[in-house]
């Protein structure tokens, strides 16, 4: 900026210029004062001018600062509640998996204890229809060996007699 230099000519002029004895005055070159004020005149507009554009472009420059950080607020804030959301959806999501490993974990316990049963329930009916059946084959067996001893028994007692009767025949 100008001016400021022009008022620093200003002030040499005065700084250089004669002091009147007695009177606490300075005579100064009229003509010289005249111009250095003009030059300020004239220089003021363009200096007022100047730091009003200064002024213009710094609010622009705190403007966009302003915008920028509202974005970046903005992005922040919902990147943010995208991750709780995510978290809240993970989190939902694991409850329904920890319940349906669960409900199957005790499904399966369930069907397993219920085969079981059946298992049981059928070794012992077939252990049950063995016996029932080795006692019966063990009833026809006896009633067989029954017989065969009757047979064994005729058969001992008719050869006998026949011996007997084959020895006296002799």
């Amino acid at each position: 900026m100008e001016i400021f230099g022009l008022i620093d000519q200003l002030e040499d002029l005065i700084k250089t210029s004669r002091r009147l004895p007695l009177s606490g005055k300075t005579m100064v070159d009229e003509e010289q004062f005249r111009k250095i004020l003009e030059r300020i005149r004239l220089s003021l507009p363009e200096d007022v001018e100047e730091a009003g554009r200064i002024l213009k472009e710094r609010d622009e420059v705190i403007e966009r600062a302003q915008r920028e950080v509202k974005r970046l607020i903005a992005a922040a804030e919902e990147e943010f509640n995208a991750k709780i959301k995510e978290s809240s959806v993970t989190k939902a999501a694991e409850a329904r998996s920890n319940t349906i490993i669960s409900q199957a974990q005790r499904e399966a316990e369930a069907l397993q204890a219920k085969a079981e049963e059946q298992a049981s329930e059928r070794i012992q009916d077939a252990h049950q229809y063995s016996l029932g059946e080795l006692q019966r084959l063990e009833g026809e067996i006896s009633g067989i060996l029954a017989s065969v001893r009757k047979g064994l028994a005729f058969m001992e007692k008719e050869g006998s007699k026949k011996t007997a009767l084959s020895q006296k025949k002799r």
